[in-house]
């Protein structure tokens, strides 16, 4: 155990990546180190200068500290995927250490020329996600999709694969888990050229459900997922047979991804920006015939640079594993192998050796 205090200056949460982190982490490092929490300390004291290291949240392109507290070394955490704003430079100058939630994600910070960089990738819990036995029920094969439903992580292309699929296979079928309690980034959907973007109903259910029917989806072949806790998820993943990940960018290496591998769940998955850290040809079926998306803001400078999935890939994919049983049992085996190193546990010990 080490004696020096560590200062997690990190939100907490049971839904979002951040707050999983930040619980998590709490509970790893307990074990091993003197640790202070000044996420529940009152808020004016937040400006302290303390003893030992501050572990910050860093919020996305700014590099901006989530909580202004100093220690005696700094570092920071970052997940992003637009284009650093330029403060992000000076805001960087302030810290020892930057590390980020994926390769990509590093590899941009030195793109900026920021050189005080390194990578910190999340885990999962193995307690909560772990290889599931092969569902018994063979009548209906079930797609699972998750993430915030937003253009970013792609769902779009989900959806018109599944809506292309589903007539073609009658017993194939998808669960959903995109409830997104942020208004704007639901709007982004509007940018894809493969669904029509609509806002109707009260309930995210009335409101899936008539995006359902706008697209040419039948909804009674889609359940919706409320917003559940990550403990309940993997019951969710137990009565599907394939993830289906063709997100256009995460800064990190995708939570949901991993925690759906580590059930010993097979993956279509982009193979881009932060997935590349976590799938391999080896345990996912790989989506690589993509092409440079530029997203521009309302000036027309461009705001991000992503990846765009083909979704004639998406529905070749998606129709190889259907058909691929074998393969997918394999694939599934080398997924759970590979999460077994992927660990909160192992994230805090890598952490730990930033601190010294």
């Amino acid at each position: 155990m080490t004696s020096k205090i560590i200062h997690l200056a990190l939100p907490t949460g049971t839904n979002y990546g951040w707050g999983l982190c930040g619980a998590y982490l709490r509970k790893e490092l307990s074990k091993v180190s003197c640790l202070s929490d000044p996420s529940i300390w009152p808020t004016a004291d937040w400006n302290k200068k303390v003893e030992g290291t501050c572990f910050h949240a860093l919020e996305g392109a700014n590099l901006q500290q989530w909580m202004p507290l100093r220690g005696e070394k700094n570092l920071g955490y970052v997940f992003f995927e637009n284009e650093l704003h330029e403060g992000a430079v000076a805001n960087a100058a302030q810290l020892d250490l930057i590390l980020a939630g994926s390769s990509w994600c590093r590899d941009r910070l030195l793109e900026k020329g920021i050189l005080n960089a390194d990578i910190l990738i999340q885990g999962i819990d193995p307690e909560i996600f772990y290889p599931l036995a092969p569902k018994s029920e063979e009548k209906e094969f079930v797609l699972f999709s998750g993430g915030k439903f937003e253009y970013r992580k792609g769902q779009d292309l989900v959806l018109a694969a599944f809506r292309i699929l589903s007539q073609k296979y009658p017993n194939m079928r998808l669960i959903n888990s995109w409830e997104n309690q942020w208004i704007d980034s639901m709007r982004t959907m509007s940018l894809s050229p493969h669904v029509h973007y609509i806002e109707m109903g009260d309930t995210w259910v009335e409101k899936m459900h008539s995006f359902y029917i706008r697209n040419g989806v039948d909804p009674q072949k889609v359940h919706t997922c409320p917003l559940l806790p990550n403990r309940k998820m993997r019951a969710i993943y137990g009565k599907t047979d394939l993830g289906i990940f063709p997100n256009r960018c995460e800064g990190g290496t995708n939570l949901v991804l991993m925690e759906y591998m580590a059930c010993g769940k097979p993956v279509v998955a982009s193979f881009s920006s932060g997935h590349q850290d976590i799938v391999t040809e080896q345990n996912a079926f790989l989506l690589k015939s993509m092409k440079a998306l530029e997203i521009k803001d309302s000036t027309g400078k461009i705001s991000a640079r992503w990846d765009d999935p083909s979704l004639d890939e998406v529905i070749a994919q998606i129709e190889f594993a259907y058909h691929q049983k074998e393969k997918r049992l394999q694939v599934s085996r080398n997924a759970a192998e590979s999460l077994k190193t992927w660990t909160w546990s192992s994230m805090a010990e890598r952490l730990l050796r930033f601190t010294i």
